[in-house]
């Protein structure tokens, strides 16, 4: 039941039902929620009461259960005692910072990941978050330097409170990559990433991929900023080829993207982030179904995450401790956000947990300080 009356909207939601039945754009407004802003994030609360089977639909109403009527009956107790032992509100539970971790602006409008930063902003507000990091798509680094960059730095300063760039260069340009990584940190970039080794697997060995990007790090002057890598089943991108990377780097902070990208990786990740200390796991699209993916055949914004994947989660926040995993979405729509947070909602977080996973241990790796005000 905490899972349910821990959210103000919910609460709120719950209260308004036992007084009524209320359509959806009742519900909306009553809640003091903008409907052409507000949409994707209150039918994520919507959601979570539906599925606890707090609330229930008949035709275009939404009307209590019988739980769901217990549940008013004890908000509406606290209520009560709060005016009588204080003579006020019950002051609402306010999120900490909230932080996606992971998501790629592309500027090709035929890309099954075709993203603005306009779109992404519109969808964190829906979800309530306070800001992203942004990235290239890794895919248009591969033969251009300075202009995938650009593209995040515009959206940088269209939205310097919300969008925080990471910069990302083939490692193969060598000098030339080193000099627009310093570019970009001098135009306050706060991290690199996505670091995609898949990328050159047709046309470079190993050896020289991994030792390229071992040079690029080690050039890099400012050692304080994280660094995200792509780690998956391919095998320019496993995790016992990172690790040969990050090996070189104790005193770098390592993001590990999608935790290793399939379940059959998990137990490798969290191997190797307990070899390494300064390693951190991202659980952007994490832990698909299908053992490999052929970026060639499939198209990234239909992949769907394992139905039991917020159980491997959950497995690696017990072994890791909540202060080494960090919220990412890499959604390029509504439906991939809501699927994501739903893996959330799943694992019945403590509060500390959430606080720490949902922005407080990014914020801690960035240095932010900032929390843009946001409604309820």
């Amino acid at each position: 039941m905490l899972k349910v009356v821990s959210n103000r909207i919910r609460r709120n939601t719950i209260l308004l039902l036992n007084e009524e039945r209320r359509t959806y754009l009742e519900l909306l407004v009553s809640c003091s929620l903008d409907a052409d802003r507000h949409c994707g994030w209150f039918n994520y609360h919507l959601g979570v009461l539906l599925d606890e089977g707090v609330i229930t639909k008949k035709e275009d109403q939404y009307l209590l259960t019988d739980y769901g009527k217990g549940i008013a009956r004890l908000l509406k107790t606290i209520e009560g005692e709060s005016h009588r032992l204080f003579q006020k509100d019950v002051t609402p539970m306010k999120e900490e910072l909230l932080i996606d971790s992971h998501n790629c602006l592309d500027r090709n409008p035929d890309s099954p990941s075709f993203q603005t930063a306009d779109v992404l902003v519109e969808r964190l507000d829906k979800f309530g978050f306070d800001m992203s990091t942004i990235m290239p798509n890794p895919l248009d680094t591969f033969l251009e330097i300075e202009e995938p960059n650009n593209l995040i730095l515009e959206a940088m300063r269209n939205y310097p409170e919300r969008l925080i760039g990471f910069c990302c260069v083939n490692p193969l340009f060598k000098h030339r990559a080193v000099e627009e990584i310093e570019r970009c940190l001098n135009l306050d970039f706060k991290g690199i990433g996505e670091i995609t080794l898949d990328l050159y697997q047709a046309s470079t060995d190993l050896t020289t991929i991994v030792k390229a990007t071992v040079n690029l790090i080690r050039n890099i002057r400012n050692s304080d900023i994280p660094i995200l890598f792509h780690v998956g089943a391919y095998h320019y991108s496993e995790p016992r080829t990172i690790e040969g990377i990050i090996s070189e780097f104790p005193e770098k902070t390592i993001i590990i993207g999608h935790m290793g990208s399939m379940k059959h990786l998990l137990d490798e990740v969290i191997s190797l982030a307990n070899r390494h200390e300064n390693v951190y796991l991202d659980t952007a699209f994490a832990f698909l179904d299908q053992e490999t993916i052929d970026p060639e055949k499939d198209d990234p914004a239909t992949w769907s995450p394992s139905p039991d994947s917020y159980l491997l989660i959950r497995k690696a926040i017990s072994e890791l401790g909540p202060e080494r995993i960090i919220f990412g979405s890499v959604s390029f729509n509504d439906e991939q956000m809501q699927r994501e947070l739903k893996k959330i909602e799943a694992m019945n977080l403590t509060v500390k947990e959430r606080k720490l996973i949902m922005g407080g241990n990014l914020a801690r790796i960035l240095k932010l300080k900032h929390r843009r005000p946001r409604p309820d």
